[in-house]
């Protein structure tokens, strides 16, 4: 709470959540839920499972924020394999 703004905060601009790497969503709809902002977006490379639960959140509950899905655009993190992995390993 110290760091997203409650529901209800006076004289407050319109609030805009943008979730990097969002996988299944979950940080960016709890961010909807708890400090009200006007517009989340969550972006992943696979959008398949945010999806599908932007539209549970939405349905759920219709008068929080505008959650939108975005496909990345970026290049994958595969934490499995790659230079960054093999620096991890030894």
């Amino acid at each position: 709470q110290r760091f997203l703004a409650p529901c209800g905060t006076k004289d407050r601009a319109p609030l805009t959540i943008i979730e990097l790497g969002a996988g299944c969503g979950l940080c960016g709809l709890v961010a909807a839920a708890v400090s009200c902002p006007s517009r989340v977006i969550l972006t992943d490379e696979s959008t398949e499972l945010a999806g599908r639960n932007a539209a549970a959140f939405t349905e759920a509950y219709p008068e929080l924020a505008s959650v939108e899905v975005r496909h990345s655009g970026a290049f994958g993190c595969y934490w499995s394999r790659g230079p960054l992995f093999n620096d991890v390993r030894s």
